[in-house]
């Protein structure tokens, strides 16, 4: 199976063609989430989507109606496996640094893994410490396709270290997130995840 994709409530079982003059394209003005779907359950569901919420808030873009065409997306992309889901919005409209519209254009893909949900049970995590600290700016704390160039520069280090992921730290040196997976610490038996 193939990468599915949902836009404008439609399955695609292609590639999805944004035009290039598209403000994601244009001016990376757009937030995503990352989550997987398991057998058509989403963990942490609401966790996700409030993140996905605050950075289109970040972004001044209009949030009315994202949350139900997100959950069609899932309805509409929903089969037996394990998936890892992504969900894009994007500021609708043209324009050049000043938009025309603060209307908000969803897609979302979903892509089969063939890995279980957690192989690294029983086994060890090979993981590095990203050597410079993220940007201190309080739109760093949104999962923004502006921000993307700090996980795809993390994902070439741990590839060089051969790693599996690496921690991010901010400017601080307080632990951020992995570059491409979740960290849960365990603290007085108590589960956190940052900035907890």
């Amino acid at each position: 199976m193939s990468t599915r994709f949902w836009y404008r409530g439609h399955v695609l079982t292609d590639n999805l063609m944004v035009p290039a003059h598209h403000r994601a394209i244009m001016f990376a003005d757009a937030a995503f989430e990352s989550m997987r779907m398991i057998d058509g359950y989403v963990a942490h569901y609401s966790y996700h989507t409030e993140r996905l919420e605050k950075g289109l808030q970040a972004l001044m873009i209009n949030t009315d109606g994202v949350a139900t065409q997100i959950e069609a997306a899932l309805c509409a992309l929903c089969a037996p496996g394990h998936w890892r889901v992504r969900v894009q919005v994007a500021r609708a409209g043209g324009g050049l640094y000043r938009p025309q519209t603060d209307q908000a254009d969803v897609w979302v893909s979903a892509t089969p893994l063939e890995e279980p949900a957690q192989p690294w049970l029983g086994t060890s995590l090979r993981v590095g410490l990203w050597p410079e600290p993220l940007p201190n700016h309080p739109l760093m704390h949104h999962k923004l396709t502006s921000n993307s160039v700090w996980y795809v520069r993390a994902a070439q280090k741990a590839a060089q270290m051969r790693a599996d992921d690496v921690l991010l730290l901010d400017t601080h040196h307080k632990l951020v997130e992995g570059g491409r997976g979740n960290v849960f610490v365990r603290i007085d038996g108590q589960w956190m995840t940052p900035p907890s």
